[in-house]
């Protein structure tokens, strides 16, 4: 009679192609999956900034007065301030939403990039191309300025540009 005991587990050389084939999966996988999850960061950072916009356009027609919406590029915040009397000025009555920022690796930049969309042939002197980095609108839903903000990445050289007319 020959016994032969049953078999247990994997080989050596079983598990070692196991990791191997898991390894070139991983490698092949998750540069792809980086550079995607920075361009949804990106995408996300637009997406805030553009919905916050168009509260800010909403409460001016709907409470007739006018909004700022502020800008401040080195800490990559921004913030609406509400402006019931119609002075420029913040007074202590007055609204402010909390600070609003950029997901992390986004920044206000225009390194690279050719524009605004109005003169494509020369770079923008600034990432917010409006004075003073407020903006307002009022009572009619109308922005003050003609204004483009540029955002990137800065590890993967994603760029994108938001413009308001």
């Amino acid at each position: 009679m020959n016994f032969h005991a049953a078999r247990r587990g994997f080989s050596l050389m079983e598990l070692l192609l196991t990791l191997l084939l898991t390894g070139v999966i991983a490698l092949v996988a998750v540069p792809g999956f980086l550079r995607y999850a920075r361009h949804a960061a990106l995408a996300a950072g637009a997406n805030q900034m553009a919905m916050d916009m168009l509260r800010v356009r909403y409460l001016a027609l709907s409470k007739n007065c006018r909004y700022r919406l502020r800008f401040y590029q080195f800490d990559r915040a921004w913030r609406w301030e509400e402006d019931l009397n119609d002075n420029a000025r913040l007074d202590s009555f007055e609204e402010v939403s909390p600070f609003q920022y950029l997901p992390a690796g986004i920044r206000y930049d225009c390194d690279g990039i050719l524009g605004p969309p109005s003169q494509p042939v020369s770079a923008p002197s600034a990432p917010i191309t409006f004075p003073g980095r407020v903006m307002s609108v009022g009572p009619t839903g109308r922005w003050s300025v003609i204004w483009t903000i540029y955002l990137s990445n800065a590890d993967s050289g994603f760029e994108l540009e938001l413009t308001v007319n």
